[in-house]
């Protein structure tokens, strides 16, 4: 599943990527890559979401413009 972040506010896709995030939990284990583009800022929001939660994240080296977040139920 991907999800572009290019239309939210830096604010707007914190709200968004957190809530995605913390909701699929519920569904069970997940791969989502949330498109950031070349924006550092975005790129930060990701990864600071995915650190305060205790996901598994990685960029990856041919498209620093994605972040794939990896969470596995148990």
């Amino acid at each position: 599943m991907e999800y572009d972040l290019h239309n939210f506010s830096h604010k707007e896709a914190e709200i968004e990527v957190q809530e995605t995030l913390l909701t699929a939990t519920y569904v069970g284990s997940f791969d989502i890559t949330f498109i950031t583009g070349k924006s550092d800022k975005m790129r930060n929001i990701v990864i600071k979401v995915c650190e305060e939660n205790d996901f598994e994240y990685y960029v990856p080296a041919n498209n620093p413009g994605k972040i794939t977040v990896i969470y596995t139920a148990f």
